[in-house]
């Protein structure tokens, strides 16, 4: 499936979409950490072996709930314990389809909306995937 817009995400071959913020940050990262003299100039920067980032950041207002048991079940729960995924996303900064591999943060804090004893949704949850830069095979 190739995703051709930012209205979706396909993680491990399974389509999320609906959330209400989404962003694509490519962050340029180093292998090692650059230093500086004692005036506070960094030197040597172009010699340090650098390599890009990427994060997903996603935001729910409202997840519905028979979402939130899929995502759990496959991203959060997996019964193969498998912590990286093959993620296809578009990605807004270079208004193309990507797909890269990527491990889910560790999760904030989200409310469960219920009336009586019944769930209804997930309000407020975040989500964020950052790449791993392993080969996607």
């Amino acid at each position: 499936m190739a995703i051709s817009d930012f209205t979706n995400i396909c993680i491990d071959g399974v389509n999320f979409g609906g959330y209400s913020f989404y962003d694509v940050v490519d962050a340029i990262t180093y292998t090692s950490t650059p230093e500086r003299t004692i005036a506070g100039n960094i030197v040597g920067l172009d010699k340090i072996t650098k390599f890009v980032v990427t994060t997903i950041y996603i935001k729910y207002n409202l997840m519905k709930y028979e979402d939130y048991k899929t995502f759990v079940a496959n991203v959060m729960n997996r019964d193969d314990g498998k912590v990286e995924f093959t993620i296809e996303y578009w990605d807004i900064n270079t208004d193309t389809s990507k797909t890269k591999k990527f491990y889910l943060a560790p999760a904030s804090q989200k409310e469960i909306l219920y009336k009586r004893k019944s769930i209804d949704g997930i309000r407020n949850m975040e989500i964020e995937f950052i790449s791993t830069n392993n080969e996607v095979s």
